[in-house]
């Protein structure tokens, strides 16, 4: 078995993106359920990189096989470590690296220089702040389970931010050769940036408790605008008084405590207009919403059976070096048969001149063994490279005695 060590050292780094993007999960579910095996929350991270590798450079006939071994070694070996029995929400990180799992297959026929895409950079800062935003919120509700993991979360973000730092060199550098720009200089900008949004970042990141305390004052601003305008509105608004005694004596004043107004009959109507209006609106809505999501299920169906056609697909493939298929010229192994039908003649009969011209030339071709690259220019004699590209490319015959002259002009070729 030949292992497919093509660009392993850059394909290594894709395992340790994803499985740094979803670590907070494991970590935040590890703490509040666990926290006394908080110690053990690098185990399924660990598992699924080191069988993700093995599952790399298998080639591509058992890299299927391999990770469906890798997945159930990942929940056997985080069933013996975790209290998952006492825990059973302690399931979810193992669904979610199964599923990594089969997200890393394909990765092994990437060709040379692809890297991961940005949606997991994307996911990995995501996770990282909402995880931090908890561990805050616990922290202020007294949680003290979340304290001696505050550094391994820092930790975390930072190694996911040099990997994808570094993935996004090897980018820029593949994007700026391929398009023949200044190579140094536009990886020097594309690097101040990338390191100025990580930074950007990680400030954020530490500054989440301030944030929080701005936007809940913000909040609060904007209710106390909300109440003025509402009271605004309601001393403008006119207010229907009864004719009973004084001023503000009347049952139904709305100044006094526990009066009701009476509705006008206009009201009413309104309010019966509205309903039926508001009943009639749900209905079409409803029926046009599951119109349109059964419309959207068949072709998310068709979707995934075709996606799921392609991923078995480029599982099973192995990614083939261009240049090395070039340069063999594609060979095949051929049968000892077809070695010797290269020197039996070719049959002419029935074949007008144009046709014997091409069938000479093919079987010159097979028998000299030319490359698919060559032409007739390169391997021919002038006058036999005129009447084949005559006999080819237009649209008139060869006369019998051009097909013979073609034939003298090529025996000792």
């Amino acid at each position: 078995m030949k292992l497919n060590t093509n660009d392993f050292r850059r394909k290594m780094q894709h395992p340790l993106v994803l499985a740094l993007a979803c670590f907070p999960l494991v970590l935040f579910l590890m703490a509040q359920n666990a926290p006394e095996a908080t110690g053990l929350m690098w185990v399924l991270p660990a598992a699924y990189v080191l069988l993700a590798w093995v599952c790399l450079l298998l080639p591509g006939k058992l890299r299927l096989p391999g990770g469906l071994v890798s997945i159930a070694a990942m929940i056997a070996v985080t069933a013996a470590a975790w209290p998952i029995a006492a825990h059973p929400v302690l399931i979810v990180p193992v669904i979610v690296y199964d599923v990594l799992m089969l997200i890393t297959l394909p990765m092994g026929r990437w060709e040379r220089g692809r890297e991961v895409g940005l949606e997991w950079p994307v996911i990995g800062m995501c996770t990282h702040v909402l995880v931090q935003l908890l561990i805050n919120g616990a922290q202020k509700l007294g949680n003290t389970a979340f304290d001696a993991c505050e550094g391994v979360l820092v930790v975390s973000f930072l190694a996911l931010a040099v990997l994808v730092v570094l993935a996004m060199n090897r980018m820029s550098l593949n994007t700026a050769s391929q398009s023949r720009q200044n190579i140094p200089l536009l990886m020097r900008r594309q690097n101040l940036v990338l390191v100025m949004a990580v930074l950007v970042i990680g400030v954020l990141i530490s500054m989440i408790p301030a944030i929080g305390q701005a936007l809940a004052f913000m909040w609060d601003k904007l209710m106390q605008l909300m109440l003025l305008i509402g009271a605004f509105l309601a001393s403008i608004m006119p207010q229907q008084k009864s004719g009973g005694g004084g001023a503000g004596g009347g049952d139904n004043d709305p100044l006094v405590p526990g009066a009701a107004a009476e509705p006008s009959q206009l009201a009413l109507i309104m309010e019966k207009v509205m309903t039926v209006l508001a009943v009639v609106i749900i209905i079409v809505g409803a029926f046009f919403i599951l119109k349109m999501l059964l419309k959207r299920l068949k072709k998310l169906l068709l979707y995934l059976w075709a996606k799921l056609g392609r991923y078995s697909a480029a599982v099973g493939e192995d990614y083939e070096d261009e240049v090395t298929s070039t340069r063999e010229d594609d060979a095949e192994r051929e049968s000892l048969l077809g070695r010797l039908r290269r020197f039996a003649p070719e049959d002419e009969r029935g074949l007008d001149a144009s046709q014997r011209v091409r069938v000479r030339y093919r079987s010159l071709k097979r028998r000299r063994r030319w490359t698919t690259a060559s032409t007739a220019r390169e391997t021919l004699p002038e006058e036999a490279a005129r009447l084949y590209e005559r006999a080819r490319y237009s649209g008139e015959a060869l006369t019998d005695e051009e097909a013979e002259r073609f034939r003298e002009a090529t025996k000792k070729v």
